[in-house]
């Protein structure tokens, strides 16, 4: 048999919270795995486009306020 890590604690103390954050770290070039997470989280219905990832990155510019 294999080595085994368990999670134990009370509800409520993180245990879900941590599982989810290594599996973000284990996918984090994969920007569907944190939309995913906020999907099961998230108290409000996520709705995210997700295009803007397949557009090449565009240069940003910075000017002072002329006003």
């Amino acid at each position: 048999m294999g080595r085994i890590n368990l999670l134990v604690g009370a509800n409520n103390s993180g245990k879900t919270s941590v599982l989810e954050a290594v599996s973000l770290l284990l996918h984090q070039s994969d920007p569907r795995a944190m939309l995913s997470a906020l999907r099961r989280r998230a108290r409000w219905d996520v709705h995210t486009n997700m295009e803007w990832l397949a557009e090449p990155p565009r240069p940003a510019r910075i000017a002072p306020d002329s006003g």
